[in-house]
């Protein structure tokens, strides 16, 4: 998420631009963001106002059944002229005319990681060693195929706190060709859940605070058909973050994935209660594009997530032609990495 196209550069102040949340570097922000993911292709243009955002354009297309193949740290486009062929016609819906552009991937083209730290060096060079030593031993890649990148968060009693953003290079440097080929100049590069956070930081926070008796937490969860992702904020900043994917198959009906949901749900808020001093139920911001998981709200109230509350941006965000709450919540992520970075 650097202002040029390479990569090292890229990724080394990737999560520096993750939620902006308290304390994290500010930084230039496109005005167009670009979201790819397996189904469908969106670009927004946006602008930053006193009473919110105003999306000046919007365009979504979408994508054949394996046209982009997203797994663990891979989204690879297969189908790369239909893949390029929509993003031209979305930029076009969109009345971009070129530029920068900021693009968003799916959860699971990456990994968020946060870790305790003790004696993180202050060198940004020698913390990011260390980093990378104490990552490597869980990925099944070579070092030098990943580009990683951290931010510090409030340090707490276990020594020093980073959430970690690793990326192939080979799916950074893949999608900003395609961005590059339509148009536009690729700089800032992020991921779905992280950038709807950036979008709702002020809803996040405040639904925290409502609580005052406790510490000050609240949740956001974001599913997709491939995969759903929960994030934990204590306070405005960002304490968990695990994404599922979705196995093909055993999870293809909507049993099966309220099943696989409801078992992710509770390990992930059993950890949170245990492990991380929080209290259940915890209040939740939920956006939900999976049409296997209807039900979800229900669910949703019987781990744990409670008050549940469907994300809603027709009060803060104003589309051309008036307010289309389906339409935001698709073109959420595009608006987080744009006008939800912006002051």
């Amino acid at each position: 998420m650097a202002t040029n196209i390479d990569v090292k550069a890229l990724l080394q102040t990737l999560s520096a631009r993750l939620p902006r949340i308290e304390g994290l570097t500010r930084a230039s922000v496109p005005s167009v963001g670009v979201e790819i993911s397996s189904r469908r292709v969106t670009v927004v243009r946006a602008r930053k106002e006193r009473r919110g955002i105003r999306c000046l354009g919007h365009g979504s297309v979408e994508l054949s059944e394996g046209a982009v193949q997203s797994s663990l740290l891979k989204c690879v486009v297969i189908q790369r002229a239909e893949v390029l062929t929509a993003l031209k016609r979305a930029v076009a819906e969109a009345g971009v005319k070129g530029g920068r552009a900021a693009l968003t991937l799916p959860d699971i083209a990456g990994r968020v990681t946060l870790l305790s730290v003790a004696g993180l060096p202050r060198s940004h060079a020698q913390a990011e060693e260390l980093i990378r030593f104490r990552l490597k031993r869980t990925l099944p890649f070579k070092p030098e195929d990943v580009a990683v990148s951290f931010q510090r968060l409030t340090p707490t009693a276990e020594g020093d706190q980073v959430i970690t953003v690793m990326a192939m290079r080979s799916v950074i440097e893949q999608h900003e060709g395609l961005l590059a080929e339509a148009g536009l100049r690729p700089g800032l590069v992020s991921f779905s859940t992280l950038e709807l956070a950036n979008l709702l930081r002020a809803e996040l926070t405040a639904l925290g605070a409502a609580d005052t008796s406790g510490p000050g937490d609240s949740a956001l969860l974001n599913c997709e058909p491939e995969y759903s992702t929960l994030a934990l904020f204590r306070r405005g900043e960002i304490m968990f973050f695990r994404c599922k994917i979705h196995m093909v198959g055993e999870e293809a009906d909507v049993a099966g994935r309220l099943r696989s949901l409801r078992r992710e749900l509770t390990t992930s808020l059993s950890y949170y209660a245990e492990k991380l001093g929080g209290r259940l139920p915890v209040p939740a911001l939920v956006r939900n594009l999976d049409p296997l998981a209807e039900s979800l709200p229900d669910l949703a109230g019987d781990v744990g997530l409670a008050p549940f509350h469907a994300v809603e941006l027709s009060d803060r965000v104003a589309l051309p032609g008036g307010p289309a709450p389906f339409h935001l919540a698709r073109l959420a992520p595009a608006l987080g990495i744009t006008g939800g970075r912006m002051r």
